[in-house]
């Protein structure tokens, strides 16, 4: 939880309303998000939260929630019941070698606050995906992204722009 000590108590916590996050997002999409950011005329890191809050209102009204929040309430009784039994614990392998599909892909770390509603939304569905919550973070924009590049709107404002500063550049020279 995010805290700070208060000016008038100096020993009571107040609950920020916002949470700072670092999230490694792939370099790409970093890239689109600007772009739309420039479009939009916000930032990047209103372009991230948009994706947020669209990923929770897809999430959330899936149809399955509830027989996915059951399944994730079972893995994690089997997964604490491990420490009373460490006996029955099962062993976790790694990965040897690797598939193509998993090579790394040049990222970039991005910091930003995110309401503590949202934040605890999305390490919820962490919980039920056994994720974490940069993976969820990073499904929300990827899941933004693509929707965003196939509206059909955006080729427009995209040419529009670019004949925009086509203008301003040769008015400048």
């Amino acid at each position: 939880m995010s805290t700070t000590e208060s000016s008038s108590a100096p020993h009571r916590k107040v609950r920020r309303a916002e949470r700072p996050v670092t999230v490694k997002i792939a370099a790409g999409e970093v890239d689109l998000l600007q772009a739309l950011a420039l479009l939009a005329e916000t930032t990047l890191a209103q372009q991230i939260r948009t994706a947020v809050e669209e990923y929770l209102e897809w999430r959330l009204s899936q149809s399955t929630l509830p027989q996915q929040v059951a399944a994730a309430q079972e893995r994690q009784a089997a997964m604490l019941g491990h420490l009373l039994d460490p006996g029955t614990a099962r062993a976790t392998a790694g990965p040897e070698g690797g598939d193509a599909s998993k090579r790394p892909v040049r990222q970039k770390s991005i910091t930003l606050r995110i309401p503590n509603r949202e934040c605890d939304l999305m390490t919820a569905l962490g919980l039920m995906d056994d994720t974490t919550l940069a993976e969820q973070l990073r499904s929300a924009v990827t899941r933004y992204v693509g929707k965003e590049l196939r509206n059909e709107a955006l080729s427009t404002q995209v040419k529009d722009l670019q004949q925009e500063h086509e203008r301003v550049l040769t008015a400048s020279a």
